[in-house]
């Protein structure tokens, strides 16, 4: 594939998945007077610090990232560091699904859990996540 249309595809996936990223950058624009931060990393907005800990804690059953579009929610930048491939491939799922990536991922998990399965590890997009970061989730729960 050209550089010319990668990068077209690209765009077009932002722009696709631009209702997420907004979605993550409220969390941030709220939690930032408590302290979260904010860094660009390979064109992700990567979100840490106190206050995205305890959304997570709250929100997400103490998950250590969260992504929604192009912004991820960790608790550290070291915790970033440690679950970036894997949330790397949720940025790529929300490039191809945008807005459509929630409500999917939510009636995935819904489906799995109603047949009493393990909504979170049962989940395609989390298998597909966990199998491209080579990372194995009996060992290394809670990405």
């Amino acid at each position: 594939m050209s550089h010319f249309l990668a990068r077209c595809l690209f765009v077009c996936g932002t722009l696709w998945t631009l209702p997420n990223t907004l979605l993550g950058l409220t969390v941030w624009v709220t939690l930032a007077p408590w302290g979260a931060r904010a860094r660009v990393v390979t064109g992700v907005v990567e979100i840490a610090g106190a206050p995205v800990r305890g959304f997570l804690s709250r929100f997400c059953g103490g998950a250590i990232g969260l992504t929604l579009g192009q912004t991820v929610l960790s608790w550290t930048p070291a915790t970033h560091a440690r679950a970036r491939d894997h949330e790397r491939v949720h940025v790529r799922q929300y490039l191809l699904w945008g807005p459509l990536f929630l409500p999917a991922y939510c009636l995935a998990s819904a489906w799995i859990w109603l047949r009493g399965g393990d909504p979170y590890h049962g989940n395609p997009f989390e298998k597909q996540a966990y199998a491209v970061a080579c990372i194995d989730p009996a060992v290394d729960d809670g990405l």
